[in-house]
């Protein structure tokens, strides 16, 4: 089953396969002169440049929907101005069934889609036509609309490098940063093994022999011991320290306590006129220190100076 085409563009693309460079040359859109002298333009004009295969020139009309098609056949001679100077004419269409038989004039061709559409086949014969000699102005207008064409594929081509160039360099930036990042990872991981084996050395550890609690525990250490771990240190040893000197605090308040009760023990002994507590002489036996009652020991009755 023929293909359909439904735009004047893929027509043309399927022209270019059928009358390939470089044996041909497809001009699209060449009007019949240049500046005032410009009447008519028809869709392509296609030269054969091979000797071998016979130079030539061929117009070609393009029509796409069974209306536009009616109108062209409609004046079939408004082409006339280019048509003079063609040995061939084609009607190329992008669909066959818009063609009824019998319509196209009998000095024209008939080019359809091929199967696929990729390319244009022949439904009837283009009959070899007397051209007149190309004119000036239909020649500089070939030649312009060639300059235009060869100018405006450049423009597409350049185009169509330039995307590849950036796909290419974006790919490659791509792979650039991603080898920018094993590097950087790598560069990171020697850092740390650095670090690690800098620590081992300075501390004068070897791993071998180690397990993984071993590991483990040693690291859990350098971890208390690593960032803010002295400060963590220095709080410990402050909070220890205070309570060593509130603990001092609360035995030199016993102690003075302490000296309180024996000094009001004296005077009390002093009061009642007990030789053994006069000024000058121990207030306190030291055979009998370790039973007062203020030092843990236990009470001791006191001698009876009214028998004496």
């Amino acid at each position: 089953m023929a293909a359909t085409l439904t735009s004047e563009r893929a027509v043309l693309d399927a022209l270019a396969v059928k009358f390939s460079a470089p044996a041909h040359v497809l001009l699209p859109g060449v009007p019949d002169g240049t500046g005032q002298f410009k009447r008519r333009t028809i869709d392509a004009i296609i030269a054969s440049v091979w000797p071998s295969r016979g130079l030539w020139i061929a117009g070609v009309e393009i029509k796409v929907s069974r209306s536009d098609l009616l109108r062209e056949l409609a004046n079939p001679k408004k082409q006339e101005s280019i048509y003079k100077h063609c040995d061939y004419f084609w009607l190329a269409v992008g669909d066959e069934s818009i063609v009824r038989d019998g319509e196209v004039p009998e000095t024209w061709g008939l080019l359809v889609p091929g199967r696929g559409g990729r390319s244009m086949k022949v439904a009837k014969d283009a009959p070899k036509l007397e051209p007149e000699p190309i004119g000036r102005k239909f020649l500089t207008s070939v030649l312009r609309r060639a300059s235009d064409h060869v100018a405006s594929q450049n423009a597409t081509l350049a185009a169509e490098i330039r995307k590849k160039v950036e796909a290419s360099v974006a790919d490659e930036l791509k792979r650039l940063r991603a080898r920018e990042l094993e590097f950087i990872r790598a560069k990171h991981f020697l850092d740390q093994a650095a670090l690690i084996d800098r620590f081992l050395q300075r501390a004068n550890i070897r791993l071998a022999g180690w397990n993984k609690d071993a590991i483990d525990q040693a690291a859990d250490i350098v971890r208390v011991i690593g960032s803010q771990g002295h400060a963590k240190l220095f709080a410990r040893a402050r909070r220890e320290a205070e309570a060593a000197m509130r603990v001092a605090e609360t035995m030199a308040e016993d102690a003075e306590r302490l000296l309180d009760a024996i000094k009001q023990f004296e005077v009390e002994h002093a009061s009642e006129g007990d030789d053994d507590l006069q000024p000058g002489r121990p207030a306190v036996d030291s055979d009998t220190v370790g039973d007062s009652p203020l030092l843990g020991g236990e009470q001791q009755p006191k001698p009876d100076h009214a028998q004496g």
